[in-house]
Parts: structure tokens; sequence; C-alpha cells
């Protein structure tokens, strides 16, 4: 190896780049990327942003079931609030929406 600056900071470089190819292969973020390298985050999009990002990877798998964990009680206290509106609206004998929400129009613009 040279003692040459330049030259071992190229490598450096080059063997990063080269890390920073094979994780985006495993299906890893650029974000991932930029943290597991310790480099910015628009130097790893720079180098591996055109890369398609593998969906069905392992990597991409666990990012899914971890994002749907946090999606789910949102769901299901959206989807309980939505009940409990639609059971107050039916216990006043009135609809939960106006006609408009329904398809229906007055045939006025």
């Amino acid at each position: 190896m040279s003692d040459d600056p330049s030259v071992r900071r190229r490598n450096l470089r080059d063997d990063l780049l080269s890390a920073a190819q094979r994780l985006r292969a495993e299906g890893r973020t650029v974000g991932e990327i930029a943290d597991r390298l310790r480099i910015a985050k628009s130097t790893a999009y720079r180098w591996v942003g055109h890369l398609p990002l593998d969906g069905s990877s392992e990597a991409a798998v666990q990012r899914r079931l971890a994002a749907e964990a946090r999606r789910a009680p949102h769901r299901a206290d959206r989807r309980a609030r939505r009940e409990e509106a639609e059971r107050e609206a039916g216990n006043r004998g009135g609809p939960l929406s106006c006609a408009w929400t329904r398809g229906r129009s007055s045939g006025r613009l």
C-alpha cells in the first residue's frame, strides 16, 4: 500500500463504496447504509440511490413487519372511533355523513 494520503483516501472511499453497494444489495435503506458506514446520508444516497431496493430481502421484510406493528394500534383506535361514531349516528336516527359523501348530488352546481 502506498504512503501517499490521496491514494489511501481513494482506497478507503472505494472500500466504503463497495460496502455501500453490498448493503444495498442486501436490501438496506440509504439511512441504514449511512449509519452503518458512518457516512453522510447524502453521500450514501449519491452512491446507492440509483440502485433498486430489493423488497423481498430479509431486511425489507423486517422493515415492513416493524412498520405494520407501529401502525396497528393507530388503525385499531381509528376503527373503534369510527364504529362508535356510526353507532351514535344510528341511535340518533340520522345518517353519519351528508349526501355528497355517498355519491349523491343535489343536481345543483
